[in-house]
């Protein structure tokens, strides 16, 4: 199965029903693969058809495209733009991702499928957040790991301080 939005394929996804394997694509690689709403209401219609698999789906594997990010976290610009024209966006887009990072990090407990996140270059904000609970992660020597908005004044997020100590 590939899930795609209005033509827009900002997140693919190939499950292999044979050998209970799925894949999670973030492809958004002309933005380092950064997270915007799109992709977090379509990871959520992802879990939903891998809670649907319980039992029977043992491994989902998440990557990222494009050879330069795993996820450079959130789309912060968009984000930005929308808070400053007093859009619905940050608070749209915050309450999916934490939902989808619940649902990841909880992904075993729930269904039995252990997630393996491949980390290979940047990883920072809201990627860490989306690979960090998983059972297992992978680092290739190109991985950079960051949560650069701790440079700004706010603290690490769902849960970072925990892994991080």
């Amino acid at each position: 199965n590939f899930w795609r939005s209005m033509g827009e394929q900002e997140m693919l996804v190939r499950f292999d029903g044979d050998g209970g394997l799925g894949t999670i694509t973030l492809n958004r690689a002309s933005k380092l693969n950064a997270l915007n709403l799109n992709m977090m209401r379509l990871l959520h219609g992802i879990m939903d058809n891998v809670d649907r698999r319980a039992g029977t789906l043992g491994c989902v594997v998440v990557d990222g495209a494009g050879g330069k990010a795993f996820c450079a976290g959130g789309d912060v610009q968009a984000v930005r733009a929308e808070a400053l024209a007093g859009g619905s966006l940050p608070a749209d887009f915050f309450y999916e991702e934490y939902a989808a990072i619940f649902r990841l990090a909880t992904l075993f407990q729930r269904t039995g499928c252990c997630q393996i996140s491949l980390w290979d270059g940047i990883v920072m904000g809201g990627g860490v957040g989306l690979s960090m609970f998983g059972r297992f992660r992978v680092a290739t020597e190109k991985t950079v790991f960051a949560k650069p908005e701790m440079a700004i004044g706010l603290f690490p997020d769902v849960g970072s301080t925990y892994k991080l100590s």
